[in-house]
């Protein structure tokens, strides 16, 4: 039941683009400079790259704490950027 595009589980393609379309809303609506605006983007998607990589099957621990901390910092501290 694994479908995969272009070598990626369907669901971490959907996760990308709900993280592109993300960035786009927040790029369009910033109150910031641009600069911060490409900061905060970049921190949360750096962020949550552990989280998509234990989508895709990459390095699953049997309790995923990296992933868990990528989300937590992008929600609560890269978030402070816009």
């Amino acid at each position: 039941m694994n479908s995969t595009v272009f070598g990626l589980k369907s669901i971490v393609v959907g996760l990308i683009i709900i993280m592109v379309i993300g960035s786009l809303y927040l790029l369009a609506t910033s109150t910031v400079g641009a600069a911060n605006s490409w900061l905060g983007l970049a921190i949360i998607w750096v962020a949550l790259l552990p989280s998509l990589l234990y989508f895709q099957g990459i390095d699953q621990p049997p309790i995923p704490f990296l992933p868990l901390t990528g989300v937590f910092y992008a929600v609560f501290l890269a978030s402070r950027f816009f």
